[in-house]
């Protein structure tokens, strides 16, 4: 492995779901998959970073105009991995079971 192999797992699945990588995002700042939410009526926006090397995934939950509301780590558990798409998925979106 070098530099450039070590910098970022490919995750291509994640793309589908409207996640994409990026070196500086919001919620964790840890590279990652992110993909931000409007939720609340619209009145709240939780971005969403998905960290598979870290086995983290961070929320950052604003209001719609900006500001800051809360902030969250979640553990991916043990047995999930960056291969098992629809797990991995299902789980989440428990997680995020949120108005």
């Amino acid at each position: 492995m070098g530099l450039i192999k070590n910098e970022i797992e490919n995750i291509n699945w994640l793309n589908k779901y409207g996640f994409e990588y990026s070196r500086n995002p919001v919620a964790g700042n840890s590279a990652g998959y992110e993909r931000g939410y409007f939720h609340a009526n619209d009145s709240e926006y939780l971005r969403v970073n998905v960290c598979f090397p870290n086995r983290k995934v961070y929320l950052y939950n604003e209001y719609e105009c900006g500001g800051l509301l809360w902030e969250r780590e979640l553990d991916i558990p043990d047995g999930i991995y960056s291969t098992d798409e629809e797990e991995f998925i299902n789980w989440l979106d428990e997680e995020l079971d949120i108005e």
